[in-house]
C-alpha cells in the first residue's frame, strides 16, 4: 500500500459535520448566552406580582445556558444523545419567553419587548430544526 492510497483512505480522513449542524449548534450556544444576558444584567425586582417570575426566569435561562455551554462540545464531536439533549434546551427556551407576552399587556409594556420574543423563539425553533437535521445527515 502506497502512502497516497493510505492519506486518502476514507477511513483515516475525519467525518465532516453538515453544514446544518454546525450552524445550528452555534445559534444553539449563541442563542442562549445573548438571553442570559438581560436576564441576570437587568435584574432587578421592582416589588410588583412579577418578581417571581423574574427570579425563576433569571434561574432557568442561567441553568440552561450552562448546560448548553457544557454540552455542546459533546454534540460538535457528533454524539446524538448531547445532541438531543441540546435541542431539548432549545425546544424549552422557547417556554422561558412566554411571560414576555404576558407582561407586555398586562404591565403594559411596549410592543418591541413581544416582537423580540418572538424572534427569539424562531431562532430557537430555527437552531433546533438545524441540529435535529444536521444530526440526522449523519447517520
Amino acid at each position: 500500500m502506497s502512502v497516497a492510497t493510505d492519506l486518502t483512505s476514507t477511513s483515516t480522513l475525519p467525518r465532516r459535520r453538515p453544514l446544518s449542524l454546525r450552524v445550528g449548534l452555534f445559534l444553539c450556544l449563541f442563542l442562549p448566552v445573548i438571553a442570559t444576558l438581560p436576564a441576570v444584567l437587568d435584574f432587578g425586582l421592582n416589588r410588583t406580582g412579577w418578581d417571581v417570575v423574574v427570579i425563576i426566569t433569571a434561574a432557568l435561562t442561567s441553568g440552561m445556558t450552562i448546560a448548553t455551554v457544557a454540552l455542546i462540545p459533546f454534540a460538535w464531536s457528533g454524539r446524538p444523545a448531547p445532541t438531543y439533549v441540546v435541542v431539548v434546551i432549545q425546544l424549552a427556551s422557547v417556554l422561558l419567553a412566554l411571560p414576555a407576552f404576558v407582561v407586555a399587556f398586562a404591565d403594559g409594556l411596549p410592543v418591541l419587548v413581544p416582537v423580540i420574543a418572538a424572534v427569539g423563539i424562531l431562532l430557537n425553533l430555527l437552531a433546533a430544526f438545524l441540529v435535529i437535521r444536521g444530526q440526522q445527515s449523519l447517520r
